[in-house]
């Protein structure tokens, strides 16, 4: 199923899903200014009905609109709809790629906002670890297919942070995705990064003594076996 599929089926996020992210993803980037952070999240909730790249659009298209020299300023065409709103929130940095910098940020918010979504749901399941997956095409970027297949746990995040949180691929915002390791596939974690056990170390201990005297039980009465054969033909 598809990504907009599935946003289809849910209902619509509100102002306060995507308030804590925004910050977070300006200051990530660098082409928003940080006072604009409640109008982008406000952006955010309107774009779910068309869409990010058409609101963003929505946005270069109002009025007032730059003049023919400002607008070369930042180089753009003098026909290129730029509002005079979309100018004033960008940062110089954000000004060097004016057309990508409200979308740009706008998909990192997106990114983290469900992300956050994810890890929330899972832990409040009970899920302690999950499978990074990587995107299967060029854009990830060669830290996130370096995660790809690995266990990680929520309460220890690697560097750059859980699937989504990261800013390293090619759009400026990581599509990467966590899959939950559930309780009854611990035994395929690492030793040293298995989820803590209520038995604890107490527990485990005899059941490892259990087993080895159970194969030092076994090699004997084999051993005692392969000894009587010679013997087999006398008492047949």
């Amino acid at each position: 199923m598809l990504r907009a599929e599935i946003r289809a089926q849910l209902p619509p996020l509100t102002l306060q899903d995507f308030t804590p992210h925004t910050l977070a993803a300006i200051m990530a980037l660098g082409a928003i200014r940080p006072d604009h952070a409640d109008w982008l999240a406000q952006f955010m909730v309107e774009a779910q009905a068309d869409g990010i790249d058409l609101a963003a659009l929505k946005v270069q298209r109002r009025k007032p609109q730059l003049n023919r020299t400002e607008k070369r300023r930042i180089g753009l065409r003098s026909e290129t709809p730029f509002s005079r709103l979309a100018f004033d929130m960008l940062t110089e940095k954000g000004r060097a790629a004016p057309l990508q910098a409200l979308r740009a940020t706008a998909l990192q918010v997106s990114a983290r906002q469900a992300a956050h979504a994810v890890q929330q749901r899972q832990r409040e399941i009970g899920i302690t670890h999950y499978v990074w997956i990587a995107g299967d095409d060029a854009e990830a970027c060669p830290a996130c297919a370096l995660n790809n297949g690995r266990i990680f746990a929520w309460d220890n995040p690697p560097p750059g942070g859980h699937p989504g949180m990261r800013t390293c691929c090619a759009e400026g915002h990581c599509r990467c995705v966590a899959q939950a390791v559930f309780s009854d596939e611990e035994h395929h974690l690492p030793e040293d990064d298995r989820a803590p056990s209520d038995e604890g170390s107490t527990a485990a201990a005899p059941r490892r003594r259990l087993d080895v005297t159970g194969v030092v039980i076994l090699a004997f009465l084999a051993l005692a076996c392969v000894s009587l054969l010679p013997l087999l033909p006398r008492w047949l």
